[in-house]
């Protein structure tokens, strides 16, 4: 698997393609890729249902420090982990309708802090995105051959 590491330097329009074989190798990605991460950075996290991209928040969020439980927000819409420098901002946006509705809980001010924040369905509000954000972009994998391989593609924008 290759490596991830602060020096790579993500610079707009790069991506880092990994395949992984298992939630060790993504908890290996995650852990490296948050190494680039510092508070007021967003992440859009793309993939379909069953892809990882909560399980990708609950790896990078205890790389980042915390420790309690992380599960998606499909039904609040955020919740929000607390570190010892910064809080982290979980977003999910599968059941909105409208990107109103995410401004309706504050949504610019949280990508405006000084937190980390993490967006799944990020599709879903892509005119409230900020232009300088990471993308994670994840493959649901094939459940009947190599139901945990996967592909995360990482890059900055």
């Amino acid at each position: 698997m290759p490596e991830i590491r602060a020096d790579n330097n993500f610079q707009r329009g790069v991506e880092h393609k990994f395949e992984v074989k298992n939630e060790n190798e993504t908890n290996a990605v995650a852990s490296e890729f948050i190494l680039n991460l510092k508070p007021g950075d967003t992440v859009a996290l793309f993939g379909d249902l069953g892809a990882g991209k909560t399980a990708m928040v609950r790896a990078m969020s205890r790389s980042l420090g915390y420790n309690g439980f992380v599960n998606s927000p499909t039904f609040t819409l955020l919740n929000i982990y607390p570190t010892i420098d910064f809080e982290i901002y979980h977003f999910d946006f599968y059941r909105i309708e409208f990107e109103e509705e995410a401004s309706g809980i504050g949504f610019e001010e949280y990508v405006e802090n000084d937190g980390i924040c993490f967006i799944e369905w990020p599709e879903k509000v892509s005119h409230l995105l900020p232009k300088e954000r990471y993308e994670i972009h994840l493959s649901v994998p094939d459940y009947i051959n190599n139901p945990e391989a996967r592909t995360i593609r990482i890059s900055k924008n």
